[in-house]
């Protein structure tokens, strides 16, 4: 994160509008100068504090285990597949996409969760119909809160022993959560594999319709390939 800021103000500044000096305006050319040159130290500054993170702390741990990074990545990706057959088990057409640390890749995996934005066109056609004034806010709030549940209790089954696909239970601590800004479902898959646990279990997060954010994860990532 701190690298990818300091690329951002690199990138504002070298590309910036130009000062412009209107009629008398020394004074304004001064003020539009001593922003670029706020700009530029900000850059610098985040570049090189970024730097020593690298020297400091993520280079000595990938040559203390340099299987680490593999490894993790197995297990998120180990997370994404269960969770996707389960989950399209009951929605067919349910599309799950990794976002955030574990996709922009800023992250030194120890305490990441796996979060994953859902995109169910069931829901998004009831919340366009709620914004066309189609039905209700009170319908549209219950109806939402029934889809949360249902994926909750889809994980939370074929997670188990008794319900499922995936043989020996897999998911635990399932909570639905349909109150929060953007509805989620937290849970624990056990078998992911992940090697910053001391029981290889990797916790994740099921966000409903988080695009936006999922965009943003892939620009970071971007910005983070840069330096």
């Amino acid at each position: 994160r701190i690298r990818s800021l300091g690329i951002f103000l690199q990138h504002s500044f070298e590309h910036g509008s130009s000062p412009t000096i209107q009629e008398g305006g020394e004074e304004t050319a001064q003020v539009h100068n001593d922003e670029s040159s706020i700009a530029c130290s900000a850059a610098e500054w985040y570049l090189t504090a970024a730097r020593v993170c690298d020297e400091s702390l993520v280079y000595p741990l990938v040559e203390r285990r340099p299987h680490i990074r593999e490894k993790n990545e197995e297990a998120i990706a180990k997370v994404h597949q269960r969770l996707t057959s389960v989950i399209n088990t009951r929605y067919q057409d349910a599309r799950l996409t990794i976002y955030g640390s574990c996709l922009s890749d800023l992250t030194l995996g120890g305490s990441s969760d796996v979060d994953i934005s859902l995109h169910l066109p069931a829901a998004e056609k009831l919340k366009e119909d709620y914004h066309a004034g189609k039905i209700g806010a009170k319908k549209y709030e219950s109806e939402s809160k029934r889809f949360v549940y249902k994926i909750a209790r889809a994980v939370e089954w074929n997670g188990s022993k008794r319900g499922g696909n995936c043989g020996a239970r897999s998911f635990i601590d399932v909570q639905p959560v349909p109150r929060a800004r953007v509805p989620v479902v937290k849970g624990k898959d056990i078998h992911a594999g992940c090697p910053f646990s001391s029981d290889g279990s990797k916790s994740f997060d099921i966000c409903f319709m988080n695009d936006i954010a999922v965009v943003n994860s892939s620009l970071l990532r971007e910005y983070s390939k840069i330096d």
